[in-house]
């Protein structure tokens, strides 16, 4: 059965259409695998039986604007705030969609307008499709609460952002106990982390990322609570690769599931690529922070 959907779905070409058929049969860390190799077999073999009919000089044009575009999309899809980024992908499938239903016959384009076409689709095919790292982990990942036999390795977390700290080092004192213990104890309070493996409940796998989430009552936004996350951290080795956006993202759901109405943070000043970061989640930098050593 596998091999069968895999079959069709990469008849259809495209990276966007086969790839929830990829993830039923395959599981979400081998349909990303799959995925490139389906399209590459599929329409490679589309250009071996109609090679005769191939123009290579029109391959040539649409090559000429869609690999530059893609590239830049690339770059855009790396750096641009994701929901605003979202929407005008969505807004131009949707106005693609309706011109060819208002134009069903394809217009004679010259070499200018169909390298136009290739940039276009370069530029939006490389928006549409997932980012590998952040889709492999996926199913991988569990987000639930540190219980007291994780407090070392995540105060292995906040001990250095740049480098990773062998947990085993560190010496757990009393003021930490305490501190944890405080946390553990209080329903409007909790530190996360982020378990790759393990079992459906991440016991038994290893944290790659924490962070706390204070939930705060008050009588703005109807009476609603708000969620301050802090102390935000991925494994320095793990850095780059989809796990922070995981992390929040599920903290975020997390904070939304529970009735949550706003959900805010606060980042250093010189920390200018988190700030890239959490814009691209959908924050925005609204307020300016102050803080008060006592």
């Amino acid at each position: 059965m596998p091999t069968i959907l895999a079959v069709v779905a990469a008849a259809f070409g495209g990276g966007v259409l086969p790839l929830p058929v990829f993830v039923a049969a395959f599981g979400t860390r081998h349909a990303i695998a799959v995925l490139p190799v389906a399209q590459l077999a599929g329409n490679g073999s589309r250009v071996w039986f109609n090679r005769d009919q191939v123009d290579r000089r029109l391959v040539g044009i649409f090559a000429l604007g869609a690999v530059p575009a893609a590239a830049a999309g690339a770059l855009l899809f790396a750096t641009a705030p994701l929901p605003g980024l979202t929407r005008v992908i969505g807004v131009f499938l949707l106005v693609t969609i309706a011109w060819r239903r208002w134009k069903p016959h394809a217009a004679r384009l010259d070499d200018t307008a169909f390298a136009a076409v290739g940039a276009a689709s370069g530029s939006v095919m490389v928006g549409a499709m997932p980012t590998a790292p952040e889709s492999v982990h996926m199913t991988a990942l569990t987000l639930r609460p540190a219980t007291r036999a994780d407090l070392p390795t995540v105060l292995a977390l906040l001990a250095d952002e740049e480098r990773v700290v062998d947990p085993a080092t560190l010496v757990v004192d009393e003021a930490y106990e305490q501190a944890f213990a405080a946390i553990e104890a209080d329903p409007r309070n909790e530190v996360l982390v982020l378990v790759e493996g393990g079992d459906d409940q991440g016991d038994g796998g290893r944290v790659v990322g924490c962070l706390q989430v204070t939930y705060i009552p008050g009588l703005g936004k109807g009476g609603a609570e708000r969620a301050l996350i802090e102390a935000v951290r991925v494994r320095a080795d793990r850095r780059g690769g989809g796990l922070g956006r995981v992390l929040m993202e599920r903290t975020i759901e997390r904070a939304r599931t529970r009735g949550c109405a706003l959900v805010q943070l606060t980042s250093n000043k010189r920390r200018e690529d988190a700030h890239r970061f959490y814009g691209r989640l959908g924050f925005a930098r609204s307020h300016d922070g102050f803080k008060l050593s006592l």
